[in-house]
């Protein structure tokens, strides 16, 4: 596996598996494998991977190579894990007027009150 590496800790959303495989006959594909089940997302073209969506969690992956005679090779299992993504905060600065400035602290004092 290329990415993620052993002990990676990646954020949530789209995360994308990789691996490099080589073969004097030629790889035909590279097979992605996530918590020991198969991903059925053969990559015939290198670079070699796929990208899959992930929650928060503690996850493992692998990859299997083929050539063309039907030879396989497995990697070796990676260990990830994926966290939350951090929330944007949702403060906005007004400088104009008193009434743009009360909303500011409006704003300030309800982003406060959430977290």
């Amino acid at each position: 596996m290329s990415a993620p590496t052993n002990g990676d800790s990646v954020a949530e959303g789209q995360v994308s598996l990789s691996a490099a495989a080589a073969d004097n006959a030629g790889v035909a594909g590279v097979s992605f494998f996530l918590n020991t089940y198969d991903l059925n997302a053969e990559d015939t073209t290198p670079p070699f991977g796929v990208a899959v969506m992930l929650e928060p969690g503690a996850y493992s992956t692998f990859a299997v190579a083929r050539d063309a005679d039907g030879n396989r090779a497995t990697s070796t299992p990676v260990a990830f894990t994926v966290t939350p993504k951090k929330e944007a905060s949702s403060v906005t600065v007004y400088q104009s007027s008193s009434a743009s400035v009360f909303y500011a602290f409006a704003q300030i004092f309800e982003w406060l009150f959430r977290h």
